[in-house]
């Protein structure tokens, strides 16, 4: 059994198989992992390798390797996803996430725990999470945050767009010298305004995945990467709660978004944005990685854009001048916000 509190919320993990558990306790090892009393979750997690551990007959149309009209655009299973129940079946690892909101209890299955996708195991209990957020004012988004205890920024884009670059470029600057602290460089979640208060961002994992090797770019985290003898096609996994401890947030006040753009030139600079090019940037790649829901996801994303000022970043190729920029934007606008 493993607990975690995430975004708030108590969570219960009960694993059948310790292979599985190993393979997730990296991503959500910085966050608090003691509370008293009963979880807000509890989530059960085993694989087809555990003792025990083959799924009865899917009680849905189902053929391998093809989708049948029982199946939505993601796997989402028609008859299974109401106000109260979620569930949503990935055929190519047999991953099974179900969420029953009124008992408080989530199920999660997947064939080999070994086979899971390198990727996957960056986050954990994403679906999981998604399901259980769905009539709440909290989000998953795809993005990622650097701020301090007075506020922050997402930092948003496609892939490529510079987010993961943009935040180790703030976590690593001349040893945290502008103060800004990472809450996630993939994933993170957003409690949204509900009735006036300032949108917070909350930190879900410490893995960040980087395209070229860390000794390239960022060599001090190079001796931090978990995934050592990975082949070429898989991007270096840092485990950050190990490389930089101190420089990890938890939470804190959204005061912007951003929108990195790489221009090739040397200076960079924030320029105003709009509402609209963010969420033509934040709800594709959001919708599509989460399951289930996507009116109601749709409708926060939308109205997260327009509780908060959008920025484009034009960012030049001297990634040690980024940092400053957006520290000095904090510090500007700390007044306007508090």
């Amino acid at each position: 059994m493993r607990r975690v509190i995430i975004a708030g919320e108590r969570i219960e993990q009960r694993f059948a198989s310790p292979v599985l558990s190993a393979r997730f306790a990296h991503a959500l090892a910085h966050l608090p992992n003691h509370f008293d009393g009963a979880p807000d979750l509890t989530v059960y997690l085993w694989d087809g390798s555990a003792r025990g551990g083959m799924l009865p007959p899917l009680p849905w149309r189902y053929f391998p390797d093809l989708y049948t009209n029982d199946y939505g655009s993601q796997g989402e299973i028609a008859g299974f996803n109401d106000a109260r129940f979620s569930l949503n079946h990935v055929q190519w690892f047999q991953e099974i996430t179900m969420i029953d909101r009124e008992r408080k209890i989530a199920l999660f299955h997947c064939a080999d725990a070994l086979a899971l996708p390198y990727w996957y195991t960056a986050f954990p209990l994403r679906s999981t999470l998604h399901m259980a957020s769905r009539d709440r004012p909290l989000q998953l988004m795809h993005a990622a945050a650097v701020g301090t205890s007075e506020g922050g920024v997402l930092l948003i884009g496609n892939s490529g767009a510079g987010k993961s670059t943009t935040a180790l470029a703030c976590l690593l600057a001349e040893s945290g010298a502008h103060g800004l602290q990472i809450a996630g460089d993939d994933y993170v979640a957003v409690g949204l305004d509900n009735g006036g208060g300032q949108p917070t961002v909350h930190s879900l994992y410490s893995l960040v995945k980087l395209v070229n090797h860390p000794q390239m770019d960022f060599p001090v985290l190079a001796p931090f990467v978990v995934n050592p003898d990975r082949p070429a096609e898989e991007k270096a996994m840092i485990a950050l709660h190990q490389a930089a401890p101190d420089r990890l947030i938890r939470s804190f006040a959204l005061r912007a978004i951003i929108m990195p753009c790489i221009t090739g030139q040397t200076e960079s600079r924030l320029v105003p944005g709009k509402a609209i090019d963010a969420l033509r940037v934040l709800a594709p790649s959001t919708i599509y990685q989460t399951v289930a829901a996507k009116p109601i996801t749709f409708r926060k994303l939308a109205g997260l854009v327009r509780s908060v000022p959008v920025y484009t970043l034009l960012a030049g190729t001297d990634i040690a001048v980024i940092p400053g920029v957006i520290a000095r934007f904090l510090r500007e606008n700390k007044k306007e916000a508090v």
